[in-house]
């Protein structure tokens, strides 16, 4: 937790905040030393390295927690924060949209015939205290469109959750045959380090077509739309399947006081 950026500091708070022994002593706090984060971070920079000290350098003062580990839940079911974590970052992906298919045989494709939409991605990199059990609910793929005769349109992804104490986040599924290109969409996650969110972008689904009794490419790794399916001649294949939106996920990036 950070330290109030105004008002009355006491040793007690900072000793909670940074760890260190009793009786309690400023010249513990110095910044560099094993209390106080050695990384210098814009919230810690008025602790000095050295010489005078005060209950005021501390104020928006945090302890600097170490990445440790991660869990990447891939069903729904029930997360435990573990106790020694000082606290976490949450990644929250939705399920990519399916991707239509049409059956045509005169060359004419509808406006509507697109591949699926990325899944919605929510990011919390605020350093959030997690206790107990949280409710993690992971969206599906949406189903490519299957169609005998004409264009059926993609199924949309389901929307992935993560919620329990001091924790709440969500992430909609992307919408069937809404990517705007033939192909799916990929998740496009961008990558934080140490928190690895592209590890989690999905790539989506290649258009296939025209062609007869194929199927539409699927969307790969999570959040990624399907691509769609263009199947030009109704009397040698009479079906088409447009390719499935990929999974959600749902990731915790534990961090550890060191």
């Amino acid at each position: 937790m950070t330290l109030p950026s105004s008002g009355a500091i006491s040793f007690s708070d900072i000793q909670t905040e940074f760890s260190g022994s009793n009786p309690i002593s400023m010249s513990e706090y110095y910044r560099n030393l094993g209390s106080v984060p050695r990384k210098v971070t814009s919230n810690n920079t008025n602790i000095p390295t050295s010489g005078a000290i005060s209950v005021n350098q501390f104020y928006g003062g945090s302890r600097q927690g170490t990445y440790d580990s991660l869990t990447a839940r891939t069903s729904s079911g029930t997360f435990n924060a573990a106790s020694n974590a000082a606290y976490y970052h949450v990644l929250v992906v939705g399920g990519g949209g399916g991707g239509a298919a049409t059956i045509e045989s005169d060359g004419s494709v509808s406006p509507n015939f697109k591949g699926g939409a990325r899944g919605a991605h929510s990011i919390n990199s605020t350093d959030t205290v997690l206790s107990g059990s949280y409710t993690v609910t992971v969206g599906s793929g949406g189903a490519g469109g299957f169609t005998t005769l004409s264009l059926v349109l993609g199924s949309s992804g389901g929307t992935s959750s993560a919620s329990g104490t001091n924790l709440s986040m969500s992430a909609s599924g992307g919408a069937g045959s809404g990517s705007g290109s033939t192909a799916g969409q990929d998740a496009n996650i961008t990558t934080t380090s140490p928190d690895n969110y592209a590890a989690y972008s999905g790539t989506g689904g290649t258009y296939t077509g025209p062609g007869q009794g194929v199927t539409g490419g699927n969307g790969t790794n999570y959040g990624a739309g399907g691509g769609a399916i263009y199947n030009n001649n109704y009397d040698s294949g009479p079906n088409a399947t447009g390719g499935s939106g990929s999974q959600g996920v749902v990731v915790f990036y534990k961090y550890v006081y060191s």
